[in-house]
């Protein structure tokens, strides 16, 4: 009965830089590889058995991979939430901190464009460009109750 063969792929370069040659490692893994897999024609092969004890390692191999691969997921996912929280926590300190400062966010600004004056009513705020102004008749601020505000030299 044949022996499997173990050995392991080489982590090192395949190619010897100085020399243009297969370095030993590799060397070594290819003549066992070529070996394992019958050598040259009319070479011994494996027996029914070696490839029965192959398949069963290899099996085995792929559950504890796909363990592996599923105890990484979790890990992962349970990090993804952890950074959620933290993510969470930096904005409620930066609300308090703004809160603190009187700074207040304003997220129903608008900024929109078109021809001729703004005659709508508008988020405090909020901006107009008029793509037919001159200058200081370009840019609008919206003012309180529907005003708007042309911003000067714009």
């Amino acid at each position: 009965m044949a022996q499997p063969v173990r050995i392991g792929v080489p982590s090192g370069p395949m190619i010897n830089t100085d020399t243009g040659e297969v370095t030993q490692a590799w060397l070594g893994f290819f003549v066992a590889l070529w070996q394992r897999t019958g050598s040259s024609a009319g070479g011994v092969q494996a027996s029914a058995s070696d490839l029965a004890a192959e398949t069963a390692a290899r099996e085995a191999a792929d559950q504890a991979l796909t363990a592996s691969l599923s105890s990484e997921t979790s890990a992962r996912a349970s990090g993804d939430a952890a950074n959620h929280a933290l993510i969470a926590a930096e904005g409620a300190t930066r609300s308090a901190a703004d809160a603190h400062l009187g700074l207040t966010t304003v997220s129903s600004m608008l900024h929109t464009s078109g021809t001729g004056l703004p005659s709508y009513s508008a988020p405090v705020g909020s901006l107009y460009s008029r793509t037919d102004g001159t200058v200081g008749a370009t840019l609008y601020v919206s003012q309180a109750g529907g005003a708007w505000l042309a911003i000067a030299g714009v």
